[in-house]
């Protein structure tokens, strides 16, 4: 049994918050879906047979379905953004380091260090509620605030015409199905004459993003590796340093998970 509540969660019972319990999480945190062996797969309560994302799916559902109105989850790769749209709710992948993760498994219990990545944020039923929320459980932690004091600028928009919206339809190493791709041409076209629209598909590449990210996140999950694992992911280095000279295409997730995994931080 834990001898403290997390940070986060803590700031919220002291603004008045009952807290019901936890909910279900993939393995590691780390999936698209959520499901562990011991208490099983967590279903979408808006269609059983389909999934509530990963990794705060139980966080998403338990809001969908009404018997809760606050969640707090925990974000690296969508873990937050994925189950709050899969599930109907909203989530907010808040920036890095405003919300203490101390208490946060993984990593191991005791870890006072943020991790690169990995973020806590709210889930909730409505966008005020996040906004709400953020102001409880954002601010430095007990270790860094003789440091630093948050202090969120006001937005800088408030009404739809004041923002603009940026959108990036498809990329070369990840094409996208034709039908999600005419419902996000539908959404642009709505939204053109009531904002400003920057179109991004030039300037974010795939290509250059997903080494560089999967390298980081590897650095943050791969130090709980079991050793075993570490050591297989090792002994295909060589491997892939050989057909980066030769000029010999590899997987590009793969290849940089393995280099992540072996990161001096890790």
């Amino acid at each position: 049994m834990p001898s403290e509540n997390a940070v986060a969660v803590q700031r919220v019972i002291d603004a008045g918050a009952i807290v019901l319990g936890k909910t279900n999480v993939p393995l590691y945190g780390g999936d698209i879906q959520t499901f562990n062996a011991v208490y099983g797969r967590t279903n979408n309560p808006w269609d059983l047979t389909r999934t509530v994302g990963g990794s705060s799916g139980g966080s998403a559902a338990s809001l969908a379905a009404g018997f809760v109105p606050l969640e707090i989850g925990s974000d690296i790769g969508g873990s937050i953004r994925t189950p709050a749209n899969y599930c109907g709710v909203y989530g907010h992948k808040s920036s890095h380091g405003i919300v203490p993760g101390r208490g946060h498994i993984p990593g191991p219990p005791g870890t006072k260090s943020e991790p690169d990545l990995a973020v806590m944020g709210p889930l909730a039923r409505t966008a005020a509620d996040l906004r709400l929320a953020l102001d409880v459980i954002a601010g430095p932690d007990t270790l860094a605030r003789d440091g630093w004091v948050l202090e969120l600028p006001p937005p800088r928009a408030e009404k739809l015409e004041d923002f603009r919206v940026a959108y990036w339809l498809d990329d070369p190493l990840c094409p996208i199905d034709s039908k999600v791709r005419d419902e996000l041409e539908s959404t642009i076209e709505a939204l053109r004459p009531h904002v400003k629209l920057v179109d991004f598909g030039a300037t974010l590449q795939l290509e250059r993003i997903v080494p560089i990210y999967i390298r980081l996140l590897m650095g943050v999950m791969g130090g709980d590796m079991p050793k075993p694992l570490r050591m297989l992911t090792r002994m295909v280095l060589p491997y892939y340093a050989l057909s980066d000279r030769l000029g010999i295409k590899t997987d590009l997730v793969t290849k940089n998970a393995a280099r992540g995994t072996h990161l001096p931080h890790s």
